[in-house]
């Protein structure tokens, strides 16, 4: 999946190259200004702060609305096998796309992806080889 978003200075569409780290150029406004022009792909200010980062810029209030909604989110209780049941957060990160899926307590522990089709076990994250998971994925710190 290819990391395209508009340069909070110009609007035109840049590439994030490396999805490890937030701090992205913009080639447009760095011939405009005369000088390198960076911005935070996560909150789109000015960049702050040392680079390269995955986690946040120095700007105050810089966070990832995703990664807060993976850790804020309650835990439900899902289905395991037979009449077991299996604690896990009610929100979980595509683990191919990073596309945010939240369980609806209806059926099964397998989900769907709708960003890349995939299917996965909601339970323990793994998209094959998933018949009796030993344990719940803990909660997700990073989208892939």
């Amino acid at each position: 999946m290819t990391d395209i978003k508009g340069c909070p200075g110009c609007s035109s569409f840049v590439e994030r190259k490396d999805s490890s780290d937030l701090c992205v150029r913009c080639p447009f406004c760095s011939v405009k200004t005369g000088r390198t022009s960076e911005f935070c792909w996560q909150c789109g200010r000015t960049w702050k702060g040392p680079r390269p980062r995955a986690d946040k810029c120095d700007n105050l209030g810089c966070s990832d609305s995703d990664l807060n909604m993976l850790r804020d989110c309650k835990m439900i209780s899902l289905p395991h096998h037979s009449d077991q049941v299996i604690q896990c957060p009610s929100i979980r990160a595509c683990p191919d796309c990073g596309m945010l899926i939240e369980h609806t307590l209806e059926g099964c522990k397998y989900v769907a992806c709708f960003n890349c089709k995939i299917s996965f076990c909601f339970i323990c994250l793994r998209s094959s080889g998933c018949v009796k998971c030993a344990a719940a994925a803990p909660r997700q710190t990073s989208v892939p």
